[in-house]
Parts: C-alpha cells; structure tokens; sequence
C-alpha cells in the first residue's frame, strides 16, 4: 500500500514511502519520477564533464595565447587575456556543438548564442582579471584561474538551457 507523505512533505519531495516491514522504499506511483530524476541529475553530471573536458582544451588555447602574448611583451594581461578568450571560445564552441550537446541547433543561431554567452563570459572575465591583476595586484595566471572558475560554472548553465537546450541531443 503506497501512503502520501504527511502535508509538510507535500509538493517537496516525488518520495511516497510504502510501508512494510519496516522498510521505506518508493511506492510504485513514484518511482519513476525517482528514476528519472536520478538519470537526469547522472545526465547532467555527465555532460557538465564533457563541457569542462572541452573547457579545458580551450582555456589550454586561452592560457596558451595569454602566456605567449605576456611574455614576449606583445600586450598587457588583460589584452592578452582577452584575446586568448577570443581564440578558446572558438574552439569551445565547435567541440561543444558536436561533443557536449550534440546540438541539431542551426549554426547561425547556436553560434550567435554561444558567443553572446562567450562576450557575456569575457565580460566577466575582464572584470575578474582587473580587479584581481590590476586592482589587488595578484599574479595576472592566478587570478586568471579564479576568472575561469566563475566563466566555466555559469557558461554551462547558459550553454545548457539557452544555446543548446532547444535541440540538444546529449
């Protein structure tokens, strides 16, 4: 016999327990909610990997540029950041569009989401590297790993519900 939760639980929780012998298990009306919620939460882990394994191939090419352009004296931090942004958001967006989201989307509008989230992220990026390379006078790759931190967390959830949400086939 499956029994609703009591009223405090109710509307917050998909469990309705069955008791038997002592043992709380989901009623049958519930578990697949239970199992779907937990396939879409293994779903999302799963593709959150994927977007920071292509993330980290493009902060390779962004690092990559930002050292090179740094060190040989051809432009400050932050320019070089910048433009080392410009070069990993391309790549990102290409292995992103076939490998993260396996997106169906058409490139046109994909594209002119992801790079609307990229120059959003780029936004963010700068602000982080000025207040923490200029401002407080940090390392310029140590405050560029703080920047890429907060870039990578909230470039997924705008990737994932409105670049790619639509016709994402992961």
């Amino acid at each position: 016999m499956c029994k609703a939760l009591p009223r405090p639980f109710e509307g917050k929780s998909p469990y309705a327990y069955q008791f038997g012998a002592g043992v709380r298990q989901p009623c049958e009306a519930h578990a697949g909610v239970v199992r779907q919620n937990a396939e879409t939460t293994v779903h999302i882990t799963q593709q959150f990997v994927r977007y920071a394994a292509v993330g980290a191939i493009g902060t390779l090419v962004h690092y990559g540029v930002l050292v090179v352009l740094v060190q040989s004296q051809a432009a400050g931090a932050l320019i070089a950041s910048t433009i080392g942004f410009g070069a990993g958001a391309l790549v990102n967006y290409l292995l992103n569009y076939y490998l993260t989201f396996r997106s169906r989307e058409r490139h046109h509008e994909a594209l002119a989401k992801f790079m609307t989230v990229a120059l959003l992220g780029l936004a963010v990026n700068a602000a982080v590297m000025a207040l923490l390379a200029g401002a407080l006078g940090l390392h310029y790759l140590l405050a560029q790993l703080v920047a890429t931190a907060v870039v990578l967390a909230a470039g997924f959830l705008a990737n994932r519900w409105w670049t790619f949400g639509r016709h994402s086939g992961a």
